[in-house]
Formats: structure tokens, sequence, C-alpha cells
């Protein structure tokens, strides 16, 4: 097993190897992935919005015949 030191030595060696892009092809690269996550961010906007409207509706539609079913079988007894 190596010593912290010596892992830590090794791993600047590696990071000294690696080909790193330069800056115009990163911000290419950057910008394709903040528009990806700004369009995915959207989306689930968009369907956590939808998927509440759509259980607002239907709570305003069976609501009332929760509390008439209640009412009835309390009037009932």
């Amino acid at each position: 097993m190596t010593s912290p030191k010596r892992y830590f030595q090794e791993v600047i060696h590696q990071g000294k190897k690696v080909r790193w892009p330069d800056f115009s092809s990163f911000i290419s690269v950057f910008t394709v992935v903040m528009v990806v996550l700004i369009i995915s961010g959207l989306i689930l906007m968009f369907e956590n919005w939808t998927g509440l409207s759509l259980m607002n509706s239907l709570r305003d539609v069976f609501e009332p015949l929760a509390t008439t079913a209640t009412s009835t079988a309390s009037s009932a007894v």
C-alpha cells in the first residue's frame, strides 16, 4: 500500500499528462451543457406545473363528492 504523500504525487504527475482543452473548445462545450441544462430544467418545471394543475383540478372535481358522501353517511347514523 502506498503512502498518502506518494499517492498525491502520482495524482499530480498523472494530471500533468492530461491534454486539457483550450479555452475556445471549453467555452463551446460549456455553452452546450448550460443550454441543455436550462432546457431540461424548463421541461421539468413545465411537467411539474402541469401535474400540479391536474391534481388541483381532480381535487376540485372530487372534493364535493367526498363531502356529500360524508354528510350523507353521518346523517344516516
